[in-house]
Order: structure tokens, then C-alpha cells, then sequence
């Protein structure tokens, strides 16, 4: 894998260009080649949480772990931090909406590099920002990369 690429867990959830938005985000913080790939969507699409899951490419990887040096930490930190933005932008757009948007960064082997949730609060104006990495990383589970 040598480019990153953007998937959408309901494609139906990201309209209007938002996903265009969002290769631009990470373009401005690591350029080269982004794709935006949506899987075929399979039941109904019930998720309450927005999914998003970034796939970094393999030149920030090593056999699978993340290489935590000072210059792909700061990557992973920026995209996470302009994500996060993009999220409260999003909650803003989409006026009363509660819908929490999950954002998953992962390596090509499926695993979770970082993650975090983005939720409204009852409270308006309240955004709460959980990081789910360790949760995440725990179960073990990894996600295939989509086809090319």
C-alpha cells in the first residue's frame, strides 16, 4: 500500500463533498497519493456512530506497529487534531444532529494506530473527544484493507 486511503463506514453518512474535504485535511498534512474508497454498504446501516477510517500507507509502518519516531507521531497527531475539527464542524453543519463520529486511523494490516470518538453533549455546545485507542487496540480486531 503506498497511498493512504479514506473509507467510509456508511457511505450514505458523508455527503456534500465531505469526504473530498477530508483528503484535502490530510493531503495538507501528508501529501501523496489519498483515495477515497466505499465499500459496498451490506444490511441496513444501522450504526448510530459516523465511522471513518484512515489507512496510512506502509512508509509509516513497520512490520504492522507503529513507528513511534518524533516525525510519524507528529503526523498522526496533526490528522487526529484536524479530524477532530473536522468532526465539531461537521456536528455545527449538521445542526441538531447527536450522531458521534468515530475516526479510526489504522495501519495497512488493519490495526489501530489511533482513535478517537467525537460526541455532542446534552449540554449544548458541549463537544466531548474520547480517545479509543487503547479500547481499540484491545480487541484485537483489524479491519481489512479495502481492495485497490
Amino acid at each position: 500500500m503506498s497511498q493512504i486511503t479514506i473509507e467510509p463506514g456508511n457511505p450514505n453518512d458523508f455527503r456534500d463533498g465531505a469526504l473530498e474535504e477530508i483528503a484535502f485535511i490530510i493531503e495538507s498534512i501528508e501529501p501523496g497519493p489519498i483515495r477515497i474508497h466505499s465499500r459496498e454498504q451490506r444490511g441496513y446501516g444501522v450504526t448510530w456512530w459516523e465511522v471513518l477510517y484512515i489507512w496510512l500507507p506502509y512508509a509509516l509502518m513497520a512490520g504492522g506497529t507503529y513507528v513511534g519516531t518524533k516525525a510519524g507521531d507528529k503526523i498522526v497527531d496533526a490528522l487526529t487534531d484536524d479530524l477532530i475539527e473536522w468532526a465539531k464542524r461537521k456536528f455545527k453543519k449538521d445542526g441538531e444532529s447527536r450522531r458521534p463520529k468515530y475516526i479510526a486511523i489504522l495501519g495497512p494490516d488493519g490495526e489501530t494506530v489511533k482513535s478517537v470518538l467525537v460526541e455532542k453533549s446534552k449540554e449544548e455546545g458541549q463537544i466531548l473527544i474520547t480517545d479509543k485507542t487503547d479500547e481499540d487496540k484491545k480487541k484485537e480486531r483489524r479491519r481489512q484493507l479495502p481492495p485497490a
